[in-house]
């Protein structure tokens, strides 16, 4: 199944002595575990950098500051057998 749209989302760099907080993700189809900077969809109406804030609260209940706006990265993946595409604000940050 084809999904035809395309997915605004943001994504936080968090490094600490020379690694990155990840989350884990699993893709039945393929059978094979990756990892991406957390992070989550852009909402209608909602800045990139206020979406970063909101998505690390409600993932691990933390607050960030500094967060700065490293660039944009079109992504163009397989999950689960579906194809999808997003575009993805990417920025650094620190709690």
């Amino acid at each position: 199944m084809k999904n035809n749209r395309i997915r605004p989302i943001v994504i936080g760099i968090f490094s600490k002595n020379d690694r990155i907080l990840v989350a884990e993700g699993y893709d039945s189809v393929k059978g094979d575990y990756f990892y991406r900077p957390i992070g989550g969809g852009i909402e209608f109406g909602e800045l990139s950098k206020t979406t970063l804030i909101r998505e690390i609260r409600e993932e691990i209940q933390a607050e960030i500051t500094n967060i700065s706006f490293l660039g944009t990265v079109e992504n163009l993946f397989t999950f689960n057998g579906r194809t999808g595409h997003e575009i993805v604000m990417v920025y650094e940050a620190e709690f």
